[in-house]
């Protein structure tokens, strides 16, 4: 008999079913045998013979463990029971599903002006990264009218909507694949673009005309909620307000209750210190840092919660010059959750290749004097990198991206 050959096996959360299917050359077989294995240390976790005419094996729910890598093999019985050769073991994570919303829309809501900024989520219980992802609009019949670029970094997690049209009906979506090719998706979000909303709780500015004096007012219901600190004695670089020997204190004009998600992206960091404290008459939450002797950091979120403040710490990491920390406090039912991501903030370059030396290149671009004519340009943007175990998905699509493989831990 044929060997069959276990197809890809995208990663899946272990408390459900999963159908394991295969290719097989020859006579539909009448007994399919499933094993899988640990993939560290090869020892059997399932092994089960059934009666089957279909070119797929059901492994039941809970039979795995997420967060484990394992294999896969199948053998086939023809009808007077001759076994097949074992097929290859094809490897496979069971990974929680993760979480993937838009943090500042709900279906229904109304958009008052003629642009939006949508907010994406994404976190994994396991910390299996974001490889892509990409923003959609439709209109009221779902009918796509256009989408974004496809992202591959977690810094482009808001995008924002243009163009919208008074009184029209949308739908905005997500999707994207993770490290490990696990589909994402939002789903259908509805929006509905109503610039003349007329609940003055809602405007953004009103006017007051005073015809007698020539004179217009006017006021918006925004509220600035500044640091108890003095403004002045902060310094903003870029966007980032420079604490070195300095720390956030937000208690005036704050209400810290019900479901929120705070984010708080931090470079150059590398002390013991407190970063921000933010609290009201009732509730309040404190975020801070400390190194260790072994040189490794972490972030820390303490939330006073009676005589026993609840605590929560991230994983150590030993930062660089260019390490960028994006840290998420979650709440949703009184319950807090500290997320904290790591990326480089690296100078990335172009690349020339060709005998002539590039017109007007980037301070950090490379030149690689090789035999073609025309030099030609392959721009950073259109380069990405990956480190990870599989082949990703999306290697194929562009000639340039780069996939370092091998087992990382």
């Amino acid at each position: 008999m044929a060997k069959p050959v276990v197809n890809y096996i995208f990663p899946f959360d272990a408390q459900e079913q999963k159908k394991i299917t295969f290719t097989y050359t020859g006579d539909l077989p009448y007994q399919n045998r499933l094993i899988i294995y640990n993939a560290d240390t090869l020892a059997t976790v399932y092994d089960v013979t059934s009666p089957s005419r279909v070119l797929y094996c059901t492994l039941p729910a809970n039979t795995c463990r997420n967060g484990v890598k394992y294999a896969a093999a199948i053998q086939c019985f023809d009808m007077y029971g001759a076994p097949s050769t074992v097929s290859d073991k094809r490897y496979f994570w069971c990974l929680e599903q993760p979480s993937f919303y838009f943090t500042n829309v709900e279906s229904g809501q109304t958009i008052t002006t003629s642009s939006f900024y949508a907010e994406l989520f994404y976190a994994q219980t396991q910390l299996e990264g974001l490889s892509q992802f990409q923003f959609l609009i439709y209109d009221a019949n779902k009918v796509l009218l256009s989408e974004s670029q496809v992202f591959y970094s977690s810094d482009y997690l808001t995008f924002n909507y243009t163009g919208l049209e008074d009184d029209t009906v949308y739908f905005i979506r997500a999707k994207g694949l993770t490290q490990y090719g696990t589909e994402l998706d939002t789903g259908y979000i509805e929006i509905d673009v109503n610039t003349a909303y007329d609940n003055a709780e809602f405007n953004n500015i009103n006017a007051v005309c005073d015809e007698n004096n020539g004179l217009v007012t006017y006021y918006t219901n925004f509220s600035i909620i500044n640091s108890d600190e003095d403004k002045d004695s902060f310094q903003y670089e870029n966007s980032y307000i420079n604490l070195q020997g300095k720390e956030l204190n937000y208690t005036t004009g704050l209400s810290v209750e019900g479901d929120f998600i705070l984010c708080v992206k931090i470079k150059e960091y590398y002390e013991t210190g407190t970063i921000l404290t933010a609290s009201d008459e009732s509730y309040g939450f404190t975020l801070s840092s400390f190194v260790y002797d072994d040189a490794y950091m972490r972030f820390k979120l303490t939330v006073p919660n009676g005589l026993t403040p609840y605590i929560l710490y991230s994983d150590p990491c030993i930062p660089n010059a260019t390490t960028v920390f994006t840290i998420y406090i979650k709440r949703v039912n009184n319950i807090y959750q500290l997320y904290v991501f790591v990326t480089e903030d690296d100078n990335e370059n172009n690349m020339h290749f060709g005998i002539n030396e590039p017109a007007i290149p980037d301070l950090y671009d490379i030149w690689l004097n090789n035999e073609n004519e025309p030099t030609e340009t392959v721009l950073k943007e259109n380069v990405h990198k990956f480190v990870m175990d599989e082949e990703p998905i999306v290697l194929a699509e562009n000639r340039f991206d780069i996939w370092i493989g091998g087992w990382q831990k």
